[in-house]
């Protein structure tokens, strides 16, 4: 281990007993190192192992603490007392150190086996995953490559892979990349801290700016369709009017664009009939009802779907393969001669005379050189598009107007048992609000939750409180 990652290691493993008290565990400092690695920023990455390095000094920890002892010397109480002064400081700096440290220690227990699972109930994975065959054979390259094809799609997410089947069905040679990896039915282990580095976007570490948002997109072969919920609603027909009034796009409101959603629903098998009721979206349902709100079953892209406890996992991968938005249009595109490079990160795209010609990229490490003799098509998500987009040196409107669609949490004690992370990950909805902010407003349902993932968001105010 080098001095660097052992001072990072040594502050590391003192704000976690200082955020975990007796629950703390030795493993926890790696699992949080291995985490906070997956920052994407290479600045906040930097800025952030730079201020535990600092911490581990008596300068910096004068300077960040005002008290020149370096953290790692300090008792767990000490260090909790740090992160407390943080969370309520004036300094941003010292706000989102505190809010990262929080997060990491409390989803690096949580989110890996250990004695706490047994403590609160947690079964973790519901049995091994079971055997099967791999449906895909992406290439990965081992050298420096230069290839060419008729049209390029980067990303394997629904859009990249619907783009890629059509035209692949339509007689050109496809190349689809993937940033992520590609991992069959029988590898999705269920584990939900090592599942998010595996099958989510840099780890879901991605957050806005100030920390008060974290951003959740897949990363992996099929992308965000691999983790999603399979809720597939059509596109309201107040919003696609006002695609129409913004784009001057008449396709939206003429009932083109509608057609093509009913066809890419019966496509993917969406349907209202695999929405079997669990503890949970019965308390939903029930509320609802007692309420006089309204209420309907959750239409799903889903086939064979078993309806059970292990649904509540399939945020980390569909063990059944019942998500047809992760595959269907995916097995089109390959049956068609389309061929998938995992492991390749575009990091640009190639532009002569005012035409997308190719992409230059690195895969496993290696750099990756492609010409498309036909066209580029850029569907990585609307995070990885527009960055894509400008480091190819696009500008205008590129980068602007992202809206996000947040999620906030309401949690309740029962009288009766609830496992919030078992079941299927939605049934039940309602649209009760869905008139508000001129038809922006809320909707209100029920999700699975694992520790890891409500620990990070049930507020830390001491070691003991926690």
């Amino acid at each position: 281990m080098s001095l660097e990652l052992a001072r990072e290691k040594r502050v590391l493993t003192a704000f976690a007993r200082g955020v975990l008290g007796n629950a703390y565990r030795p493993d926890v400092p790696d699992q949080m190192l291995a985490t906070m690695a997956q920052i994407p920023s290479v600045k906040d990455r930097k800025q952030f192992f730079g201020a535990l390095r600092a911490l581990d000094t008596k300068s910096g920890a004068l300077l960040l603490t005002g008290k020149a002892t370096p953290l790692s010397w300090r008792a767990p109480h000490e260090a909790e007392a740090v992160l407390q002064k943080w969370k309520k400081s004036r300094l941003e700096l010292h706000r989102q150190l505190a809010g990262g440290l929080i997060s990491a220690s409390v989803a690096s227990l949580y989110g890996h086996p250990s004695p706490e699972w047994k403590r609160i109930g947690y079964p973790g994975p519901l049995g091994p995953a079971p055997a099967g065959p791999r449906r895909f054979a992406p290439i990965e390259l081992d050298s420096d490559t230069h290839l060419s094809c008729d049209v390029v799609v980067v990303g394997s997410g629904p859009g990249g892979q619907t783009m890629a089947a059509h035209l692949a069905k339509a007689g050109l040679d496809v190349l689809i990349l993937e940033k992520g990896a590609y991992r069959s039915e029988s590898e999705f282990h269920h584990y939900e801290s090592p599942s998010q580095r595996e099958l989510y976007l840099y780890g879901a570490t991605l957050t806005s700016k100030d920390g008060g948002v974290r951003i959740i997109s897949g990363s992996t072969l099929g992308g965000g369709a691999v983790v999603n919920y399979t809720v597939s609603f059509h596109t309201p027909p107040r919003v696609r009017e006002q695609w129409t009034q913004i784009s001057g796009i008449d396709a939206f409101s003429s009932g083109e664009f509608e057609a093509s959603l009913d066809e890419v629903a019966a496509k993917l098998n969406v349907n209202r009939d695999s929405s079997a009721l669990n503890p949970r979206e019965r308390f939903v349902e029930e509320g609802l009802k007692q309420l006089g709100w309204h209420i309907d079953q959750m239409p799903r892209n889903v086939k064979g779907c078993p309806q059970d406890e292990g649904c509540g996992f399939c945020g980390f991968g569909c063990r059944h393969g019942a998500k047809q938005g992760a595959r269907v249009f995916l097995e089109d595109a390959v049956a068609s001669g389309a061929k998938i490079l995992t492991h390749a990160e575009a990091r640009k795209v190639v532009i002569r005379d005012g035409k997308a010609t190719g992409i230059e990229g690195i895969a496993n490490g290696h750099a990756l050189r492609i010409d498309a003799r036909k066209a580029v098509v850029v569907s990585a998500g609307s995070i990885e598009t527009p960055a894509l987009l400008l480091r190819s040196g696009l500008g205008g409107q590129v980068g602007h107007h992202l809206h996000l669609h947040p999620g906030t949490g309401v949690w309740g004690v029962f009288e009766d048992e609830a496992r919030p992370y078992e079941g299927v990950q939605m049934s039940r909805y309602s649209d009760e609000f869905r008139g508000w902010d001129d038809g922006y407003g809320p909707i209100l349902e029920s999700v699975p939750i694992h520790p890891a993932a409500f620990a990070t968001v049930t507020p830390w105010t001491s070691a003991a409180e926690h």
